[in-house]
Parts: structure tokens; sequence; C-alpha cells
């Protein structure tokens, strides 16, 4: 099912005709699918198995039904404006989503995905999306737009337009994948992206949720030729600079097609009726910059590498290691360590987000008792592996957190939580030396009868100290509160009032006070049917005032589904002229049919 999503559209539709024609196109399709799938749905439950052959009666149990289908349809569109400022968000935006489920003799499942967005505008990729994911007990299958993770070092978090393929009978589990993951887009020269195609596989033995080992094959490859080459600036010599690694002078800014390769090992170890597990992955990669660089001579390249890449003067090889170990030596105690290297070349095109050069050492502790629990957990990390870079920088978390109920009614978390920044550089300017506290108590008390539902309060005090003399000015320090209650008003109605109050200030100042009131109310009516919710918060301090107003209702309607309506407000003002006062309105509607 695809999750729903926020879309924008704006209420001043004779600025924007076409994206309200298209607002309204969406919604009509939206209400005739819906139509649509109510008949077919109980044309598909009414309609009798002919079988000449069968002699059972109609009223028994001849075993399962041989197609089946269920799913969702939902419609999302929002009408967004402001005044005051500059608009946030696109100002009309609607989504239609379809994602049904066909079910063949309980042997196969056939999952379909469809989005269709106005979002797709020039100097984007695709916010539209279909696919299909055929699955069984065995294996599972992905045509069209998916997405699919290996290990964090080498595919993960990325929308992939293709196929791919999961094997696993018995011991041996087989993958394939291949497809697009950009489109290509020209606008400015750091802003564009070539398209790139990318293969992988994934060879495991053992069982899948105990002992294995994995080898994966990845490549990832941007397409020459798919946009022109970022035109040279027009601004002088200062701009353009003569890269050795390439046959042409380019903006050094400019997006370059690149080419990566990697080869990962991942080893899992399940021992001890899981009392033990070990999960380590190793991992190197070949990039290649730029794809339009000169090759390096035959003889300078190992025939292993020639074989699957191009190696040319602008590529690249490193390597990364994570290994994580987890034990339980009683029920009571869980004990954890691990350990990561990610050299600063290693590249992986098939990861959305990979941050290189650190070493880390994580440690965590869990002890659970009756009514009480006390969680450790940290790590050590640091960067410039290679001492390539002027300084090295240190970052270390500490956590200690505690929970405890002292009675079936009162639950109490208190914490503390360290994380320091600091480096060797000599320069004051770039030397960073500070600590980061955060200290937390709540409590939480929960009642039986009476109109109070529960009474919570919660105190958190961070801390921010600057232990370089030219950075005083950027620590920070605050004291929060906030006192919130549920509170049940008949059978139907719940009000949930809060006091939220900041005190803080910044580099040893004068101290600042904000304060939140607020509140939010649930009410049930027509036999439940009906859900509305309603909240309004009000923020101030010494200089700005925020109102926010929020709407919410939501019913069923037969045969067509799910109808939410909901309206959003925000109305900003300051005293200070510096400070721009907006009014913010958005008004959405939701259509979700389960069938």
């Amino acid at each position: 099912m695809v999750p729903r999503e926020f879309a924008h559209v704006k209420l001043k539709s004779s600025q924007n005709n076409k994206r309200s024609l298209t607002f309204c196109t969406l919604g009509l399709q939206a209400l005739v699918a819906l139509a649509l799938l109510s008949s077919v749905s109980t044309a598909i439950a009414q309609t009798p198995t002919n079988d000449t052959t069968n002699t059972t009666p109609a009223n028994s149990n001849s075993g399962p039904k041989p197609i089946t289908v269920h799913g969702s349809l939902n419609f999302f569109g929002e009408l967004y404006s402001i005044d005051g400022r500059e608009r946030r968000r696109p100002a009309s935006t609607a989504r239609l989503s379809f994602s049904p489920t066909v079910s063949l003799y309980n042997a196969m499942d056939l999952r379909f995905n469809f989005l269709i967005s106005t979002e797709n505008e020039t100097g984007r990729q695709q916010l539209n999306q279909g696919g299909v994911n055929p699955k069984w007990s065995w294996g599972e299958a992905h045509a069209g737009d998916f997405t699919e993770n290996y290990t964090p070092l080498t595919l993960n978090g990325i929308k992939i337009r293709g196929a791919s393929i999961a094997l696993s009978p018995k011991v041996v589990t087989l993958k394939a994948i291949g497809g697009i993951t950009n489109r290509a887009v020209a606008t400015t020269d750091n802003n564009r992206s070539y398209e790139r195609r990318v293969y992988g596989v994934s060879l495991g033995f053992g069982s899948q949720r105990g002992t294995n080992f994995t080898f994966i094959a990845l490549n990832a490859r941007d397409q020459l030729g798919s946009i022109n080459d970022a035109p040279l600036p027009a601004n002088g010599d200062s701009a353009i600079v003569s890269d050795t690694t390439t046959d042409t002078t380019l903006n050094p800014l400019a997006v370059t097609p690149q080419e990566n390769l990697v080869l990962a090992t991942v080893f899992n170890l399940s021992a001890f009726s899981g009392k033990l597990s070990w999960k380590s992955e190793l991992a190197g990669s070949a990039n290649t910059r730029d794809r339009r660089s000169s090759t390096l001579n035959a003889d300078e390249v190992p025939d292993a590498v020639d074989n699957l890449l191009t190696p040319t003067v602008s590529t690249s090889f490193d390597y990364s290691y994570t290994t994580d170990v987890k034990i339980r030596p009683t029920k009571k105690i869980t004990l954890s360590g691990g350990y990561s290297y990610l050299g600063p070349g290693y590249v992986s095109l098939a990861a959305a987000s990979l941050p290189v050069d650190y070493r880390q050492v994580r440690f965590g502790a869990i002890f659970r008792g009756r009514s009480t629990q006390v969680r450790l957990n940290g790590s050590l990390q640091e960067d410039n592996l290679i001492d390539q870079k002027r300084f090295t920088t240190k970052r270390n978390r500490f956590t200690l957190a505690l929970t405890n109920r002292p009675t079936s009614r009162w639950n109490i978390t208190t914490s503390v939580a360290l994380v320091s920044l600091d480096n060797d550089a000599t320069d004051s300017l770039a030397l960073l030396d500070n600590n980061n506290w955060i200290v937390r108590n709540a409590h939480t008390i929960s009642f039986r009868s009476g109109p109070f539902r529960n009474i919570g309060i919660d105190y958190t005090y961070q801390a921010s100290q600057e232990n370089n003399t030219l950075r005083k000015q950027s620590e920070f320090e605050s004291h929060t509160t906030t006192l919130r209650s549920a509170i049940a008003i008949g059978n139907n109605v719940t009000v949930s009032p809060n006091i939220n109050t900041v005190l803080s200030r910044r580099g040893g100042g004068a101290w600042r006070t904000t304060r939140t009131y607020g509140g939010s109310a649930r009410h049930r009516a027509l036999k439940n049917l009906l859900v509305s919710s309603a909240s309004v918060n009000i923020s101030n301090d010494s200089e700005n005032t925020s109102l926010r107003l929020s709407l919410r209702s939501s019913y069923p309607i037969k045969k067509v589904g799910n109808l939410t309506l909901g309206i959003n407000h925000t109305r900003f003002t300051s005293d200070n002229p510096a400070s721009n006062e907006f009014n913010e309105t958005s008004g959405s509607i939701a259509l979700r049919r389960s069938f």
C-alpha cells in the first residue's frame, strides 16, 4: 500500500487553471475508480464457479477461492494559500494511488502499486509510479517502480524503475536487479543528473533468519549522451579550471557522468538459540568520477578489475567494513557492540545516503527488571582516516536511560545524554571543542475512573558548552517544562489541554521565555462513525506570537469510502521589524476506499 502523502493546491485558481483542472480531473478519476472498484469487487464476490462436474452442495466449503482481490484506493489533495512571505510548498498538487492485491489460489499474491501526482515538474525525478510485485512461498519479483534493499553499504533506499527477482529455495537465495534510478534532467551545471542505470546480483547460502553468507555485486553507470555536457562559464578563467582527469575543460561544480562497481560479502551468525548473533559486511568499491576521462593503460590494471569496470584516470578504489555483535547471557540482560570503518573513497551510487571517512566504535547494554529497565549505549567516532585533512574531528555520544514503574498507573522515565564534538585544529578559528548535555525526567499517571484519563509532566534541560573562547556566543542553555492531561467529557468527547514553557538563553545573555498554551478535542458521533478533532496552540515570546488552528473530520460513506476533510491555519505576528508577518491556510480532502 502506498502511504498517504500531502499534496498542495493553490487557492487562486485564476493563476493556476491548468493545475486546478488537473486537480479536478484526478478527483473525478478517483470517484469513477471508486465506483468501478465497488462494482468489480461485488461482481467477483457474487460470480459462481462454472463447473458442471461439481456436485458439492452450494453451502459446503469446497476449498479456497481461485481469485480474491483486496487493497485500497486513495485520493488526497490540498488547497494552499499564504500571504506575507514566500510560498513554502508547491501551490497546487494532487495525488491518486491505487494498491490492489490479487491472490491466486492462496499460492501467489500479485501486489500492484500505482501513483499519479501533479508534482512531476521539469527538473525533478519522476514521482508518478506503477509496478507489480508477485510473491509466492519461495520467492518474489518486482516489475515497474519499486525499492529494494540489500545492505546499508550496497543497495539501500533508492527507487528503481526496472525489474528484480528473489528466489530462495531451501538454503540458497538468489537475487537479481536491473533498472533506472535517475532520469536525465538538465537545468544548471550543478543541478542536473544523467540517466543512471543499476544492475546487481546477490547470492546467499544458509538460513535467511539465521546463519548465512552472501556475495553481492553491483554496477551503477551514468549514460553518456543522456544530457548535454555542462556549458562552460562565461565569466572568465576564475570559474573555469583545466581538469587533468578529463579530456576537456569543464566547470568544476558541474555534475559529471559516473560509473561505480561495488563488491561485498555479508556474514550473519546466529548461535545458542539466538543468544549470540553476529552480523558483518565487507565491501569494496571502484568509482569513476567522470566517464569521459582518459582510460588507463591495460598493463596498469589487473584483469579481474578490467573485466568488470573500465578504469580511467578519475577512478578511485576504497573499502568499508562494519560488524555488530549481540549477546543475551540471560533473559534480563542484552549486551551489544559494533565497529565500522568507511573509507573516504568508498562510493555506492545505489545507496541513497552513505556518509564516509569515519571509523566508529559502538556499545550498548540493556537490563530488564520486573518494573525497571536500564539502557546504556554510546559511540566513539572520528574522521580523517588517511590523514588527508588538516585536522581530525571526533564525535562521541553516551546515553543512559532508566524507565521505572513504581505502580501499575505511574510510569517514570529518566535519561541523560552527552554528545561531544572536538578536533585537533591548531587554528583557533577552526578549533571545535564543545559538549552538549540533555537531561530529561518525565512522569505519566493514568486513572482508572473519573473524568481524568491521565496526567503527564515532562522536564528537559539542554546545555551546549563551548570551550573555544571565540565560539562562546554559540553556547546555548534551556529549561523546557510540559504539562499535559487527557479529560473525558461524557462518552464521546475527550479534551487534552497542554502547557509548554521554554526558558532559554544564548551566549550567556539574558534569559528568554517562550510559552505555548493549547489543547485538542476529539468527538465521536453517529454511532462513532463521524470522528472530528480540533486543536489550537498559541505560542508567544517577547517579540513573536504564533497561532495555529486545525480542524479535521472523518466519516465513512457507503460504497464510496472514508472521507476526511481538514483545514489548518497559522497566523504569525511580530514586534520585530525584521520579521515577516504572515497568514497561512490550507484545506485538504482525502478519500480512501478499502476493498
